[in-house]
């Protein structure tokens, strides 16, 4: 009898020990680097990697923070240079962060990963110096994706945040170049939101509330300016705003259901070739659908759509030109075009299936 006791109790202490093996490995390279990790739960995983290449003692004064509590989280962290400092905070089960900085000889990059709840990824790649990253998942199932290249060796470097507060919602940020910031906010389930920047000092910004709704944001040059406002007074939903940007000083602006009625499965689409070029479409109901083309330098085109199933198109070439269209209503339609310098048009429609086109040239 003591000898079945004394097998059950064996087996009850490697059943408990088997189900808390948690894995965590670190190798660090250089000097004065730091490394802190905390398993709470079980098969959680850990890898820390810091080392460096920018001088004979490099590898120098690394930080890396890891807490896991949960199970079966995953965490990866590689920082190849000196001065990088790295966080990842795990608050649940089958999330999996990943930390790249570097290639040897980076400096200076942070990035920070909070991930609370279940089956969220999160993938962050810096190179050069100075850059800043950070994502935070509140939920289930949600996707980050963060890629920043500062360019030369000490430049100025790029900022980037993805908040993600609900579930299965996806975010893309991809910056080359300096002084580059994106944010994503995105509240709900089911949300995309991409942006793409190459060049300097440009800044996007993609709000997304209720459910269904995506964004793209592409810039191309300096100083460009692109925010997209989806549902953030969470309600309706399933909107789509594409922004692209190539050339310098160009601003585009996408406000989608922050007034009322609530906007659903409209679409906004915004090109921008030139400098110094505006472009501003709201959208309140459903089923809008507004374009706007610029092609040149110092154009100003303003859509504003309220009701249901209306379209504007404004296509504008060369210079200083200005067009305004607004729609009050269901089922309008209204075309400008813009071409040669200076022009300016005005379109109001108030009521149900009117139809214009305005073509301007010189």
């Amino acid at each position: 009898m003591k000898n079945v006791f004394l097998s059950i109790s064996l087996m009850l202490a490697t059943t408990v020990a088997f189900a808390q093996a948690n894995s965590s490995s670190v190798s660090q390279s250089g000097t004065s680097n730091g490394s802190n990790v905390l398993q709470d739960g079980s098969s959680n995983n850990s890898v820390v990697v810091q080392d460096g290449i920018v001088s004979l003692l490099s590898g120098e004064q690394n930080t890396s923070d890891v807490d896991q509590i949960g199970a079966d989280n995953e965490s990866n962290v590689g920082q190849h240079g000196d001065f990088n400092e790295a966080t990842v905070m795990q608050l649940g089960d089958l999330n999996d962060a990943t930390i790249d900085q570097g290639v040897g000889n980076a400096e200076d990059n942070k990035a920070k990963t909070t991930q609370t709840g279940d089956g969220n990824t999160s993938l962050q790649t810096q190179r050069f110096d100075n850059n800043e990253a950070e994502v935070i998942q509140t939920g289930d199932g949600n996707n980050a994706l963060q890629n920043q290249s500062s360019g030369p060796d000490g430049s100025p470097g790029n900022y980037a945040i993805a908040s993600q507060l609900g579930d299965d919602n996806q975010s893309i940020q991809r910056q080359n170049g300096n002084s580059n910031e994106a944010y994503v906010d995105q509240v709900g389930t089911d949300h995309w939101a991409r942006q793409r920047q190459t060049g300097d000092s440009n800044e996007a910004r993609a709000i997304q509330g209720k459910s269904g709704n995506s964004s793209d944001q592409w810039q191309i040059g300096d100083n460009n300016f692109a925010i997209a406002y989806q549902n953030d007074s969470n309600n309706g939903g399933d909107n789509t705003s594409v922004q692209t940007q190539t050339g310098d000083n160009n601003i585009a602006t996408v406000d989608q259901g922050i007034g009322s009625p609530a906007t659903t499965n409209s679409m906004a689409e915004q090109v921008q070739t030139g400098n110094l070029n505006v472009a501003y479409a709201e959208q309140n109901g459903d089923d809008n659908d507004s374009y706007q083309s610029q092609v040149g330098n110092g154009n100003n085109a303003n859509h504003n759509q309220t009701g249901n199933m209306n379209g504007a198109d404004t296509l504008q070439g060369g210079n200083d030109h200005d067009s305004f269209i607004t729609q009050t209503g269901n089922s309008n339609g209204a075309l400008t075009t813009q071409t040669g310098n200076l022009h300016f048009s005005t379109v109001t429609q108030l009521g149900n299936s009117n139809m214009s086109t305005v073509t301007q040239s010189n």
